[in-house]
């Protein structure tokens, strides 16, 4: 049986495991991380990876979604050759009425707080997306710092930042167990193929495979399993709110630059030329083992054209299903398991948005301090359940 010893031992190859790696390594702290498959093949990517804040509550997680994306454009500025996140704003389509009323609400709120929104005209609105049929009476807002991210490509350029800053990258191999010391904490975690990776701090960036990890610890599962609640997952059929599924087309002439939501679909460009669609209500009605699932891609189309009409000469390219990781009361989760002071969790909805930003924060409080953005999203708060 092989072993190695490293101080921080990451579970977890996703957008979120890939930039802590690329952060702890590039300051000098030795790190392995561990996959059970290829990075980015989990939920980061299948997701729609926009970059943005405008609408999460309550006020402690605006902030930090915010700071997630000012994280985003530091990194594309620090980091040479890192195109990966392609901060071209986001135009938001609202009904009449209420919704339209409730967005200029929210955008007085975030202008307070420093986020930049606005209203756009019609004809602007035309400009930066062509060929785009505004609904009658429809509002349209422009949050100007939001975009997207091609998430496999950054996780994939981070971890190969980290091997090359020292980092040891193990796929395939999933964590099988969990040996501990008498005191609880973690000495070890086993691997599939028999070898076993110790070190001083482990982190647990998993997404949903954190679930089967926390149950070995007898730490709190804070992640929303099909049924909507905490706890195990259901079986196939049961419905499932956390079925997460995108749609890229062929290449689009005259594709819009920006991110695009309006009621019942939202787009953003692709890596091929094409659009990226999505739309998490629709998607969410049904369980992966259920066939009506496979309705949506033609829906969503069929959605999409009605406000751009060049869609309608595109075709589906591709079409990935995911399960999105949803913590039951949808916040963020990241701190240190009690009972297991050297396993540090972190959980989210929000990964791509968080990943640049989450990592700078462990970082830190891996190094002893302890950051204040955190408070409010410790895993402890599952224990009081």
């Amino acid at each position: 049986m092989d072993s190695a010893q490293h101080e921080t031992v990451i579970i977890g190859a996703g957008v979120i495991g890939a930039a802590l790696a690329y952060r702890l390594s590039t300051s000098g702290t030795p790190v392995t991380v561990i996959d059970r498959a290829t990075p980015a093949t989990g939920a980061s990517g299948a997701g729609f990876s926009w970059v943005n804040a405008a609408h999460k509550t309550p006020s402690d997680y605006f902030r930090l979604n915010a700071k997630g994306v000012a994280a985003h454009h530091a990194w594309r500025a620090a980091l040479p050759g890192a195109s990966w996140f392609h901060p071209v704003g986001n135009i938001e389509l609202t009904r009449r009425g209420e919704t339209t009323a409730a967005l200029e609400a929210r955008s007085e709120e975030l202008a307070t707080a420093g986020y930049p929104v606005r209203r756009m005209a019609g004809a602007e609105a035309r400009d930066a997306v062509p060929g785009l049929q505004i609904p009658d009476g429809a509002g349209v807002f422009h949050f100007q710092d939001e975009g997207w991210v091609d998430a496999p490509a950054m996780t994939h350029d981070l971890l190969h930042r980290a091997v090359q800053a020292g980092a040891a990258l193990r796929t395939h191999d999933p964590v099988v167990g969990i040996e501990r010391s008498a005191n609880g904490r973690v000495a070890a975690v086993r691997l599939r193929s028999g070898g076993t990776v110790s070190g001083a701090e482990f982190v647990i960036a998993a997404g949903n495979g954190a679930s089967a990890l926390l149950s070995e610890l007898g730490a709190p599962d804070p992640l929303t399993s099909g049924d909507g609640h905490p706890g195990p997952r259901t079986g196939p059929g049961a419905p499932h709110p956390t079925v997460g599924m995108v749609v890229e087309t062929t290449a689009v002439a005259d594709a819009p630059r920006p991110v695009v939501h309006a009621p019942g679909i939202s787009f953003r460009p692709a890596p091929n030329g094409g659009l990226t669609l999505t739309d998490n209500p629709t998607a969410a009605q049904w369980s992966r083992a259920d066939p009506r699932l496979w309705d949506v891609p033609a829906l969503l189309m069929e959605r999409a054209a009605r406000l751009l009409p060049q869609l309608h000469g595109a075709h589906i390219a591709q079409v990935r299903v995911g399960e999105r990781v949803l913590p039951v009361d949808g916040l963020s989760v990241a701190g240190r398991l009690p009972g297991a002071p050297n396993a540090y969790l972190v959980v989210t909805h929000s990964g791509v948005t968080l990943a640049p930003f989450l990592a700078e924060l462990i970082a830190d409080e891996i190094g002893g301090a302890e950051r204040g953005e955190l408070a409010g999203f410790r895993p402890d708060r599952f224990e009081r359940r």
